[in-house]
């Protein structure tokens, strides 16, 4: 469906105000002038405490992922910014390449694109860790890499896939190629693509698939934008050393939300259907954490005095347990625990996606009510944050009105990169992408 630009944003008010006034304030703006906004928002790193065992932190998680320095140490000293889009997977999904598109459209942005992925999702998720995403005239069409066994594992958990697996996956592209059910020029470049960066010994040589992904992708985009390298880091590798740190400081932000009754019994309260929260009463989201029992992810939606009830599990809410269940990987930190140890520990700007923008809005403002009265001296980690903006949502480069361009169309038409896209009204390439964007704000 075709919208105008006034009808957009009285559809998207209804579902996300949070993102509607900001559109409204940012319609007048060009791609590339909203893109480098995204860079220059971020908190002072003056502020940051503790800020370079952090920055130190992510430095060695890239380096065990990339096989040398990629410098970003150097860049979050003073830019203290990741995206938070992306699902761990590889960039076949148009909302990963788009979001980057959008990162790389200002003529001021980083050296290096730094990305944490959520890789705490099943691997049938909507960017398809389990194989690869090929555009059709219908949408996107799936080619599985991982065995239909694969489907409910977490992409964190799960090993590498080796030769064999590859070999499957390049036997259905031919197959399907040779059938016409993948047009001959399409098939062939993936095929080519598969043997080129999935057969990679950077790749191989990793033993999970995050660690892959996170390999491949940075190799796939280093052919379109090679002076700009993506850094891409999984979640699952870099908040749990940050978070029980927090949870070891008696004096820390993270230790007072869970591990002091008042301020706990208020968060939970302030914070009752928040999105990336918790809603009791609906039996959505989770308390802090979710338990992994039985391969699967279970929510957390009863408290009573210091204990976590999940059904007939019962676990005791002190830093030594949750400590202790974090590291066997019992638990994992919700989206809260996640974006308020990134955000207002840590000191990170996380640009996320349509509805990140609004539910990390309310979390601070959730935060400060419950610290004015209850713990102030956090109140200044947390008030006047930047987080009022976002990524996914944006069509960059279109092939066709409403149709956004996907990794492998780019990679075989980098002419395309050539045209005068970051010039193009921020409110254009909002629109392009309205059909998902109002569907995903829902």
């Amino acid at each position: 469906m075709v919208l105008d630009w006034r009808s957009f944003l009285a559809r998207l008010n209804t579902n996300n105000p949070v993102l509607a006034r900001h559109l409204t304030q940012w319609e007048n703006e060009s791609l590339c002038g909203y893109a480098g906004a995204l860079w220059r928002h971020h908190p002072d790193p003056a502020s940051a405490a503790g800020q370079m065992a952090a920055v130190d932190h992510l430095e060695a998680v890239a380096q065990r992922y990339f096989g040398h320095s990629v410098e970003l140490a150097s860049q979050l000293e003073f830019q203290r910014v990741f995206l938070t889009v992306h699902h761990t997977a590889p960039l076949f999904h148009p909302i990963a390449l788009q979001t980057l598109l959008l990162a790389v459209a200002s003529a001021d942005m980083p050296q290096r694109i730094p990305v944490l992925a959520t890789d705490w999702i099943p691997m049938d998720n909507m960017f398809f860790p389990r194989g690869l995403l090929l555009p059709t005239d219908n949408g996107l069409a799936s080619y599985n890499l991982f065995g239909k066994s694969s489907r409910k594992k977490l992409v964190s958990q799960m090993e590498g896939f080796d030769k064999a697996a590859v070999a499957g996956l390049l036997s259905n592209l031919h197959k399907d190629t040779r059938k016409g059910a993948i047009p001959a020029p399409l098939g062939k470049f993936t095929c080519e693509f598969v043997e080129q960066f999935y057969l990679a010994d950077k790749v191989l040589e990793k033993g999970y698939y995050r660690e892959q992904c996170a390999v491949l992708n940075h190799l796939a985009w280093a052919q379109l934008f090679p002076a700009h390298p993506l850094i891409q880091l999984n979640i699952s590798d870099v908040i749990l050393p940050l978070l029980v740190e927090s949870l070891r400081d008696s004096n820390s932000l993270i230790h007072a939300v869970l591990f002091d009754p008042d301020v706990r019994s208020e968060v939970l309260d302030v914070l009752e259907g928040v999105g990336g929260c918790w809603d009791r009463q609906r039996e959505t989201g989770t308390c802090f954490f979710w338990l992994q029992h039985n391969q699967k992810m279970r929510p957390i939606l009863q408290l009573e005095k210091d204990r976590l009830l999940a059904g007939e599990i019962e676990i005791e809410l002190t830093p030594r347990t949750i400590i202790e269940l974090l590291e066997r990987g019992h638990i994992i930190p919700g989206v809260f625990l996640v974006f308020a140890q990134l955000m207002f520990v840590n000191r990170f700007s996380c640009v996320g996606g349509m509805r990140q923008i609004a539910y990390n809005s309310d979390i601070r403002d959730g935060l400060i009510r419950v610290f004015v009265t209850r713990a102030p001296q956090f109140v200044a980690a947390v008030k006047n944050f930047p987080m009022d903006h976002f990524a996914a949502g944006i069509n960059a480069i279109n092939l066709a009105p409403g149709r956004a361009i996907t990794l492998l169309e780019l990679m075989s038409s980098p002419h395309l990169l050539e045209d005068d896209w970051r010039c193009q009204p921020l409110r254009g390439a909002v629109l392009e992408a309205s059909d998902y964007l109002l569907a995903l704000s829902a």
